[in-house]
């Protein structure tokens, strides 16, 4: 199932894994500037392998220590930014549906203490317990994994909804965040189908229906940014993924990412990475070497670790959890 995410085509990290719709990987944060908001409708757990990492959601910021577990709520906008340098982070993403047979109501909880520290040893050993038993399953692959992955996933959501403090959405709440996310979507689509050529927020407004105002608060509310301050990031984005990965002259990359002179280039590179594009370019393309074997590599954001590249990270970090007795 692809996620329902900001820019579809720059941020797909929901991958099937054996037909289960359970996905795990290790994601490299290596985004200093924070980054766009996306949400999906599975349950997301994070745990820090290689930290800290600061947490965007629409609650507020958090940074996540190292070996600290959170909990991202279905629909909920998020974003991760590193600290310092690059970060890991274990990704596990849940859909609600497995359970909806058997435990319909957990569609309506939206946990609310859910960053998850080692010192409250109880729920938190069995917590990444189940969550190693998982990686562990997901890597052996070894005949009918597929039951024992689905079992372990029951016992993690069981562990969460009695331990893991929640409240009950209404059903009336549930459809206005609906409705929103789908406004919000149609908002996104149409400024990514012209933040090149050119488009303003009363363009925007009128096309949805909106007063201008009203919108600029709305995106402001959803995206964490003003709605210049996003065209602008659609834009850098844009550069820093032609300049990593093609060899596109700094005409080309002017024009095809909506700025209109080099030197607004270089200054909103500046501004926002401090250095010069050239540099940038040189800087994260040395960087992308490193991980040559991930899988996608999201503009200046994240690196998405291959399957063989993700258990290797993980249960090194395993093996010195264990030896600090964190498991």
């Amino acid at each position: 199932m692809k996620a329902k995410l900001v820019s579809e085509k720059e941020y797909e990290l929901v991958r099937l894994i054996s037909g289960l719709d359970i996905e795990a990987h290790i994601t490299r944060v290596i985004s200093t500037g924070k980054v766009r908001y996306h949400w999906h409708k599975e349950l997301e757990f994070v745990q820090v392998v290689d930290g800290p990492v600061l947490l965007h959601t629409e609650a507020g910021s958090v940074t996540l220590e190292q070996d600290d577990i959170f909990i991202v709520n279905a629909n909920e906008l998020h974003c991760y930014q590193k600290v310092g340098v690059a970060n890991d982070i274990l990704i596990l993403q849940v859909p609600l549906k497995h359970f909806q047979a058997y435990y319909p109501k957990i569609s309506t909880f939206r946990f609310t203490g859910r960053h998850i520290k080692k010192e409250d040893r109880a729920v938190y050993r069995k917590m990444a317990g189940y969550i190693a038993g998982l990686f562990k399953s997901l890597a052996k692959k070894e005949e009918g994994y597929q039951l024992e992955v689905m079992g372990v996933t029951n016992l993690l959501a069981a562990h969460v909804v009695r331990n893991v403090p929640h409240e009950v959405v209404s059903e009336e709440r549930m459809m206005t965040n609906s409705r929103n996310l789908k406004r919000l979507n149609r908002i996104i689509s149409k400024v990514q189908d012209r933040y090149a050529y050119g488009i303003s927020l009363e363009e925007l407004a009128e096309s949805e229906g909106l007063n201008k105002y009203y919108l600029s608060h709305f995106i402001k509310k959803y995206l964490g940014l003003s709605f210049r301050q996003y065209v602008r990031r659609l834009r850098l984005e844009k550069a820093t993924d032609l300049l990593i990965h093609t060899d596109r002259n700094k005409l080309d990359i002017c024009v095809e990412s909506g700025f209109s002179d080099y030197r607004y280039l270089c200054e909103a590179f500046h501004k926002e990475y401090g250095c010069t594009p050239t540099e940038f370019r040189d800087k994260h393309r040395a960087l992308k070497h490193k991980a040559e074997r991930a899988s996608v590599t999201f503009g200046d954001q994240y690196i998405l670790m291959s399957e063989g590249d993700s258990y290797r990270i993980y249960f090194d970090y395993l093996e010195r959890a264990q030896k600090d007795s964190i498991l």
